[in-house]
């Protein structure tokens, strides 16, 4: 029992008490009983006093019960609006959180997936380039060397090394490794000055001695690929 439903109760006897006395004092005022007639309508006549005073009592006893049901039913009222609007709140904040989160998501995946496109014109830019490039210093192993061809090639290839910026470290070293091996291998062709069988050896000489070395740094540069020979697990 809560302190005002003591309260309620207290004043409810309070009343019914105060109301009785004031009753049978005024019944017996009013028939003055000197007999055991007069005793017996004074008694009636409380007894009746007594039950209006009940009857009077139970209404404002439902008045007033009536009266702290409805102001605890506002307070509930008022308690669970509250707790729906912390949840509707909450509710909120969480569903911003997810949009947040699927911003990022989709601000991530937009990255990558435009990282992942210049990677692969990078890689492809290079790997025509090294590949034309190995192609035409190649036919030094025959002896021939068309200088025109290699400077074209050679142009391809430096246009691809600006793209190496779109890569890691380690690929731009790699690709920097290939292009001074590639002008290395070149700048000693064009500088030789033999003619006929000698000049022909001399070149061969030149590949032999560069082949290898230019030819690994190509195949590291194509083991980085995450394109190359990979397989979709």
């Amino acid at each position: 029992m809560t302190a005002l439903q003591k309260s309620f109760a207290v004043t409810i006897f309070l009343v019914y008490v105060g109301l009785a006395i004031v009753l049978v004092g005024f019944a017996y005022w009013w028939i003055n009983p000197q007999t055991d007639e007069q005793y017996k309508t004074f008694g009636a006549l409380a007894g009746l006093a007594l039950t209006a005073d009940a009857a009077l009592i139970g209404i404002l006893g439902s008045f007033l019960t009536l009266s702290a049901q409805s102001k605890a039913a506002e307070k509930l009222a008022e308690k669970n609006e509250d707790i729906l609007k912390r949840v509707e709140d909450h509710k909120k904040e969480i569903v911003k959180e997810i949009e947040k989160v699927k911003d990022d998501i989709t601000r991530r995946t937009e990255f990558w997936s435009k990282t992942l496109e210049a990677k692969s014109a990078a890689y492809n830019k290079l790997f025509v380039a090294t590949t034309t490039c190995y192609r035409e210093l190649q036919n030094l192993a025959k002896g021939e060397f068309d200088k025109v061809k290699v400077d074209v090639a050679e142009t391809l290839l430096r246009e691809a090394e600006a793209l190496s910026a779109n890569l890691e470290d380690e690929d731009r070293n790699i690709v920097e490794a290939i292009v001074q091996s590639t002008m290395n291998i070149r700048d000693q062709a064009d500088l030789l000055l033999t003619t006929g069988d000698q000049l022909k050896k001399d070149r061969e000489a030149i590949w032999n001695k560069n082949a290898s070395g230019l030819g690994k740094e190509i195949e590291k540069l194509r083991a980085r690929s995450p394109f190359y020979n990979q397989k979709i697990k």
